[in-house]
């Protein structure tokens, strides 16, 4: 008993000595160079919007990229963002990638209420802001073949909490997109939206799941993914109503983040990496490498 603990514990060191579980980086920005279009490995963004409401404006501010909407009218579907200006071959990957957003601050303005035709009546829109995470096999805005996206939703008495909301591309005849998890489907404590969080999204050849950092505990009310703690997961569907996740890695690929707000609202995106799932063999000669070191260390 003692000689399998021993080993699991070199091998565990291993990992940690001999280097990293990280697999080869496609993309890894992290906006410090003042600079949108350029910087990183493989890096540099450039302007994505779905023309609706006032422009907006993306740019570099001390180490973080920034999402401005515009302001001026009142359009709960005006997008600003971010889109990746290489893409990497996600074709090639064959044990999956994993994408990591970190986002430094979504704007604590309060949500829009609008009043009714009469004064004092009560609100008839409700404004929200959701800051969207997509991976997708074009640099347009739109729910075309190969689209993952999660979106985190800030919330409004109106409304309800915030919420997180999954989307992928779907198989089916005049659908553009699959809705795994939509408004109201996750729900979290929407203070704590505005401090920044991490999204990190693994998809492989098996399934996906996103992880949430700094959103607190997340709740399941109706949901076909499974939900535990922080960590939203499933398994690729294979019927002909479920999401078509081949179209993801049939080609190239390019990752972006949007801020959807009513009227004028930020963002600040500290990091956007993208890796390649580790082979099992590459893991294996890690080890093995930190075995090495060790004894090396020990003579």
């Amino acid at each position: 008993m003692k000689y399998f603990t021993t080993t699991a514990a070199l091998l565990t060191a291993g990992l940690m000595v001999g280097g990293t579980a990280q697999g080869t980086v496609l993309i890894d920005d992290d906006f410090d160079n003042g600079d949108i279009a350029t910087g990183g490995i493989n890096g540099g963004f450039g302007l994505i919007t779905n023309g609706a409401g006032v422009a907006g404006s993306i740019g570099e501010a001390g180490t973080d990229a920034t999402l401005t909407s515009g302001g001026g009218t009142i359009v709960s579907s005006n997008n600003i963002g971010i889109t990746s200006n290489n893409s990497f071959d996600i074709s090639s990957q064959s044990e999956g990638i994993v994408v990591t957003y970190v986002v430094s601050s979504v704007d604590a303005t309060p949500s829009i209420e609008v009043q009714g035709p009469e004064p004092g009546d009560p609100s008839t829109f409700q404004g929200f802001k959701t800051t969207s995470f997509w991976i997708d096999n074009d640099q347009n805005f739109d729910f075309t073949e190969g689209l993952f996206a999660v979106a985190v939703s800030d919330g409004s008495p109106a409304i309800g909490p915030g919420d997180v909301r999954i989307f992928i591309d779907s198989p089916e005849p005049g659908a553009s997109v699959k809705i795994i998890a939509g408004a109201g489907a996750i729900t979290f404590d929407d203070s704590t939206i505005d401090d920044g969080y991490t999204v990190k999204t693994t998809l492989t050849p098996d399934g996906w799941s996103v992880e949430f950092i700094g959103l607190g505990s997340l709740t399941n009310n109706s949901s076909s993914a499974t939900v535990t703690s922080n960590v939203i997961s499933a398994a690729w569907g294979t019927d002909a109503d479920d999401a078509n996740y081949s179209n993801i890695f049939d080609s190239t690929a390019y990752v972006a983040a949007l801020q959807q707000a009513p009227l004028a609202n930020s963002a600040t995106i500290d990091r956007i990496t993208v890796e390649a799932v580790p082979e099992p063999g590459s893991l294996a000669l890690l080890a093995l490498g930190g075995v090495a070191c060790l004894r090396r260390r020990r003579g």
